[in-house]
């Protein structure tokens, strides 16, 4: 075989395992309220741009290839829905907030459900789990407040995926 077909093949297979490992999370809004997802990255760090889910819809987030469309890895990123058309000021009220970072400390993804500044929000995130790994924890709850979610610093909540980057938040409201 000759190196360049070599070459070829080898850059295949790379290109093939940046699609598998995309850095996506897929919400699905379970009711009948459209929803504006709000992101924080960590300063210094490109912006995600705010998504728009109509009911019984989903998104996923992660897959334009677009700067403002991509997570960076070993980077930790907070998101939180609200109701759409809140605009900015709905953006920065206490709620359930996702937290993800995918490829983080050894290579693995981390992902929690906070309920820290509110305990109690029963409209928007309720479970946030991998998509490819059924047995992998949820992190979430029927309803808030609950043991399911972190809900004080140093609480032992925050979920691990040694492989999974392909994400599902579930959202409705209660």
């Amino acid at each position: 075989m000759s190196s360049i077909n070599m070459i070829s093949i080898v850059m295949f297979f790379l290109g093939l395992f940046t699609l598998v490992s995309a850095n996506t999370i897929k919400f699905q809004n379970l009711d009948s309220q459209p929803r504006e997802i709000c992101w924080y990255p960590p300063q210094g760090y490109p912006a995600i741009h705010s998504s728009v889910i109509k009911p019984f819809d989903s998104i996923t987030v992660g897959l334009s290839g677009r700067q403002d469309d991509t997570f960076i890895s070993g980077i930790g990123y907070q998101f939180h829905p609200i109701n759409a058309g809140g605009g900015e000021a709905a953006c920065v009220q206490p709620t359930i907030v996702g937290e993800i970072t995918f490829q983080g400390y050894q290579g693995n993804t981390y992902y929690d459900i906070s309920a820290v500044d509110n305990c109690c929000q029963n409209n928007g995130i309720h479970y946030f789990y991998p998509h490819n790994d059924a047995s992998a924890p949820h992190s979430g709850c029927f309803n808030f407040p609950c043991g399911g979610v972190y809900i004080k610093p140093g609480d032992p909540q925050t979920k691990i995926t040694t492989w999974d980057t392909d994400m599902i938040v579930l959202l409705w409201n209660n």
